[in-house]
């Protein structure tokens, strides 16, 4: 994404980074959950921070980007595609599932 001629797409950077999740770069991956928070947060990006934190074993920050997720999911603020299922696109249910796992 550093070419001159390259803008980002809407959700290059949540891609990116849950690339590096997958990797278990999860630095990396916070670095780009973070640069798309910059560009325009959606509840994928916040959810996948949540993961790359409690990875980290950061509990209370991955409890508070949950919890951002399941906001912007009730606000419709979430990977949308009228032809294809995005790659990477979460479901309320992961998201109350993963908060659930913090009680």
């Amino acid at each position: 994404m550093q070419q001159p001629n390259y803008y980002p797409l809407i959700y290059d950077y949540t891609l990116r980074g849950l690339f590096y999740l997958k990797l278990g770069k999860y630095e990396l991956a916070l670095k780009d959950f973070k640069k798309q928070e910059e560009m325009g947060d959606i509840a994928e990006n916040q959810y996948y921070k949540g993961q790359a934190l409690e990875l980290l074993g950061k509990k209370t920050e991955s409890i508070r980007a949950y919890q951002q997720a399941l906001a912007l999911f009730v606000q419709q603020r979430s990977m949308n595609d009228p032809y294809t299922e995005p790659y990477g696109k979460i479901y309320l249910g992961s998201i109350k599932l993963a908060l659930s796992k913090k009680k």
